[in-house]
């Protein structure tokens, strides 16, 4: 994964960041969220929202970690 977010920092898609750090970042995320949500749910089956939750989690993700250009001042 981390050779993923090696080559779009290369490409200037995402961020200067250290590559297997992001790779770590997004495996935390998601396990974080995972382990979240089904936790809930066994609290109560009706709460399984795992998937819109992921969803919402890695288009924030995704937005911190594109190259924006700088604003203008």
């Amino acid at each position: 994964m981390s050779k993923v977010f090696e080559e779009g920092i290369e490409k200037g898609v995402f961020i200067e960041r250290h590559s297997v750090a992001l790779a770590d970042i997004v495996w935390a995320l998601f396990s974080g969220v995972v382990l979240w949500e089904e936790s809930k749910r066994l609290i109560d089956s009706k709460k399984d929202f795992l998937r819109p939750t992921l969803e919402i989690a890695f288009e924030i993700f995704g937005r911190g970690i594109e190259t924006r250009p700088e604003p203008a001042n």
